[in-house]
């Protein structure tokens, strides 16, 4: 398809549409139609550029080169946050996975009385749809019922042309609420240490803390815990936290075990949590934010893709 027809429909979706709803509808067709098409619009409209697959060079070009022309084969089990408890058990860490009350295929069987007062839900092959409870009581168990069915029902991924999402058989996991409370820093939410990995050697840590709907506060720094806040760029959803985040106590453990759950992937992110002094797994992403990451600069961009050596590049 031409680059004057990507751009139409660019402009139909992002400026003439005003119905979310249909928004997500549209690139649900021209995602089941054709991922890369689907790719191609959503990488212009972040971006305002071409997506370029034939001379990838930052990390979110080589995501979808990977994406469409990689091996794949391994990303469903890992992007799935159920059946990706069994490879962190199977590369001998299951001590830093967070408890599993249960696993359900259809909402309507979650067993209820066998939770605890405060655990977290969430569908194990989507993003943001966590739910929070603190006080079991005070739920609205039929609302959430028919909030998680309609979530397991979506096809995830297509819209966004991660076709690896299409083969994660959907169901709500129920699991341990950790208490942000017992964490170094103050924090609104957990602080999520999302490690990038290549090749299982660790480089950079992203830190995103003070969570809540539609945003979030953000810091990097290497693994030496040196900040680098010139490769950070604001957003809508994000800005540059500008407090002093303390080194995890377990800084170095952190990384060992990113590089034993990242060995083998050209590039990883590893998302782990420490609190009260223990380090907790949070998941593993291949195609982080879709492959649309916005929030690092091009420089930065740039340096991680150079990291990620694809067949073409040799």
């Amino acid at each position: 398809m031409s680059l004057e027809i990507i751009v139409i429909i660019n402009l139909v979706i992002s400026q003439r549409l005003n119905n979310m709803s249909l928004k997500v509808q549209i690139l649900q067709f021209i995602g089941t139609i054709s991922p890369i098409l689907v790719t191609k619009i959503l990488y212009r409209k972040t971006f305002g550029k071409s997506l370029d697959l034939k001379n990838p060079k930052t990390l979110n070009e080589k995501i979808h080169w990977i994406k469409f022309y990689g091996d794949t084969s391994l990303w469903a089990m890992m992007s799935d946050k159920y059946r990706v408890r069994e490879y962190v058990k199977n590369k001998g860490l299951e001590d830093i996975l967070v408890k599993l009350y249960g696993a359900w295929e259809d909402a309507n069987e979650i067993d209820w009385n066998n939770l605890p007062d405060k655990f977290v839900l969430k569908a194990n092959n989507g993003c943001g749809d966590i739910t929070i409870c603190e006080n079991k009581s005070k739920l609205n168990r039929q609302e959430l019922i028919g909030y998680y069915n309609a979530l397991l029902k979506e096809q995830f991924g297509v819209q966004t042309g991660q076709l690896h999402y299409k083969k994660i058989k959907p169901c709500v996991i129920a699991e341990e609420l950790l208490d942000a409370s017992k964490q170094q820093i103050t924090s609104t939410s957990l602080v999520d240490y999302k490690v990038w990995c290549f090749n299982g050697v660790p480089y950079y840590i992203f830190v995103v803390l003070n969570r809540r709907k539609g945003f979030a506060q953000q810091m990097l720094y290497d693994i030496d815990w040196v900040a680098h806040p010139e490769y950070l760029v604001t957003t809508s959803h994000f800005e540059l936290y500008e407090g002093v985040i303390p080194k995890p106590s377990n800084l170095t453990k952190m990384l060992k075990y990113a590089s034993i759950l990242s060995e083998g992937s050209s590039q990883m992110r590893v998302d782990m949590y420490e609190v009260d002094n223990k380090i907790y797994f949070g998941e593993l992403t291949l195609t982080s934010a879709c492959g649309y990451m916005n929030y690092f600069s091009e420089e930065f961009l740039e340096i991680l893709g150079s990291k990620v050596i694809l067949p073409i590049d040799k």
